[in-house]
Formats: C-alpha cells, structure tokens, sequence
C-alpha cells in the first residue's frame, strides 16, 4: 500500500497537485509497513517539494529510527531546519551526518552556509575550505569563500578565491560580479566596469550588477550613464524597488524631479520600508517640497 500511494502521487503530480499530496499523506501512514529506504527518501523529497515539511521532518525521523546511521536522512532533515533558517538545529544535524560520513560534500557546504548566515564567520571558512579539498572544482565553494574574505577585509584571499572560481566557470554571472566588486573596491574602475558589463551579459536578471555599476558610474559624477545603466536593469527586473529608488536619486542629481518623483513612487509601493528612509536621503530633499511628495508623504 505504502509503494502503491507513493506510485500515485508521481502519477498525479504533474497535473493535480492536490490530488498528489492526498496521496503522499496516505503513503506516510503506511510507510512503517516498507523496508525500503530508498522509497521512504523518495516521500520525504516529495513532501518537502510540496510544502508538507512536518511529514517529511517525521519521515526522515522514521528513516533515522529504522537505521540510525543513513547520513543521508540527517542532511535531509538539516536541510528542512535550513529552509526555515533554524540554524542552530540546522548545524547540529549537518554535524550528525558528517560523524557518519566525512565525504559528504554538500553537508559540508550547506553547513558553512548556515555557520555564515550565524555570523560565525570562521567556521564558515573551514568548511567551504573543506568542499574545496574534498572537490575542488566546486564553484560555488571558491566563490562564496571569496565573498566571506572581502567581508572580512582580506582583499588578497579574496581575489584569490574568486579567481579559483572563475577558472572552473569563466562565464558565471555571479563570480564575474564578485570580481567587478573586488576591482572596485581597490580602485580599478575601469577593470570593475568591465567585470559588471561581462556579468550583466552572462544574466540580465541579476539586478545587483546593474547596481553595482550605477553606483560605480555615480562615484564618477556620470549620473547620465549611471541612469542608462538602471534603464536597462529596470527593463529586466521591472519588480526590483532599489533600482527604481537608486535611479531616482540620480535623477535628482540631474535635476530631473518629475522623473525622480515617479521613480521614488514606484521603489516606495514595492518597498514601503523605503519611505522612513528617502525622507533622509540627501539626494532627494530637492524633490521633498514638490506638491506630489507633500501630498503622498508629509
């Protein structure tokens, strides 16, 4: 019965999400009743994906009560504590599958993770440190380490890692940022540039690139290719408030306040959190006596 709800569920889900999660239900009440673990992974995958996390929490406990030495159902578990950002039941269990398994690549990741969204930023490098010696062609371990040494100031280690990154994916959106963001911070505006252009070509909807680029052009009292650059960033992410915002500021700085009124309206119904902040923005108190700003904010 177990095998035959799970068999239902596959069947149903690409279809009748309802209908599958009915099913998964009735195959978690069956599920004492299988000796395979593989198909009690399965459910527990298929009741994260459908947002049942309860039952794939007591589903990878089950897995854990029948061996307690499946490495992979304490990672499972770790990884739903992840999701709901526990970190500290996160780390614990992550922890728990290494002891059974010290190769296990994508604990050790996700554990440096979580040891970085905790502020312990040291832990955080030994382990991405450890992804790397266990794959070294891990990408995302080169190039998020890197993103911890510029945070700590440790420019050198930085460039370092994210160089690492970028010989194993030379096209990644995102180690290309990482290096526009390392040239920028030691004053090579124009390799920075460069770095940001290649990054916004490789992912057009990454909208911190064509930020990072606005700001740097800003920094160089070229608000007119400044705003181009948001131009473009907006085109491809119309949802995204601080482009709108950031663009309104350097409209200001050109004097253009009905232009920068219309962008601050559309950053502050995306992101209400940014009306406290625009009243204190010093690029903007041009536009704070237009009728319009009175009349929305005060």
């Amino acid at each position: 019965m177990f095998r035959l709800f799970v068999l239902l569920a596959q069947a149903f889900k690409p279809f009748n999400k309802k209908m599958s999660v009915y099913m998964l239900k009735k195959a978690f009440y069956f599920r004492s009743r299988t000796r395979h673990l593989n198909s009690l992974y399965g459910l527990a995958l298929l009741l994260d994906e459908f947002g049942e996390h309860e039952y794939a929490k007591k589903t990878y406990r089950h897995i854990i009560e029948k061996d307690p030495d499946q490495a992979g159902a304490y990672y499972g578990l770790a990884v739903l504590y992840d999701e709901m950002k526990d970190y500290e039941n996160a780390i614990n269990l992550y922890h728990a599958a290494i002891r059974l398994d010290d190769g296990y690549v994508k604990a050790y990741f996700f554990l440096a993770n979580a040891y970085d969204q905790t502020g312990k930023k040291d832990e955080a490098i030994k382990y991405y440190k450890k992804v790397s010696e266990l794959d070294p062609c891990d990408f995302w371990a080169h190039n998020n380490l890197g993103s911890i040494y510029e945070e700590l100031g440790e420019d050198l280690l930085a460039l370092e890692e994210i160089r690492k990154a970028l010989k194993i994916k030379p096209n990644h959106y995102k180690g290309l940022f990482n290096m526009g963001v390392m040239y920028n911070k030691m004053g090579y505006n124009d390799k920075a540039i460069d770095f940001y252009k290649d990054s916004i070509k490789v992912n057009s909807h990454y909208p911190y690139s064509f930020l990072n680029l606005a700001v740097l052009y800003g920094e160089m009292q070229n608000c007119k290719e400044a705003v181009k650059v948001l131009d473009e960033g907006i085109e491809n992410n119309k949802c995204v408030s601080f482009l709108y915002y950031n663009r309104a500021c350097f409209k200001a700085r050109l004097n253009l306040k009905k232009e920068a009124l219309c962008d601050l309206i559309k950053a502050t119904e995306l992101s209400p959190g940014l009306v406290e902040y625009m009243k204190k923005d010093e690029d903007l108190k041009c536009i704070n006596d237009m009728k319009e700003y009175v009349l929305r904010w005060g």
